[in-house]
């Protein structure tokens, strides 16, 4: 399966969720966690999610793998630090 039929699953089961719940799909954020994956291939990922209208947030739960990722990441994506941070 190609990843952005994978991105669109996620979508509509958010969008489901958020029905269910009461909820408006922009409440919900979804986090991509991207330990260990290269920047490059973040980039790929934030721009087929961004063209399924999802606002794109990486996590990481490494402060030396996210300094040493920050300055490639796409201008328009979030990071967040996730989890307990470790060494």
């Amino acid at each position: 399966m190609e990843l952005n039929e994978r991105v669109s699953q996620v979508v509509s089961a958010i969008k489901a969720a958020a029905a269910e719940s009461g909820r408006t799909t922009e409440s919900i954020t979804l986090v991509a966690v991207s330990k260990t994956k290269p920047v490059d291939l973040m980039n790929d990922y934030a721009a087929i999610a961004a063209s399924c209208g999802l606002r794109v947030v990486f996590g990481e739960n490494y402060l030396q793998e996210l300094q040493s990722k920050k300055p490639g990441i796409r201008e328009a994506c979030e990071v967040h630090m996730i989890g307990p941070l470790q060494s």
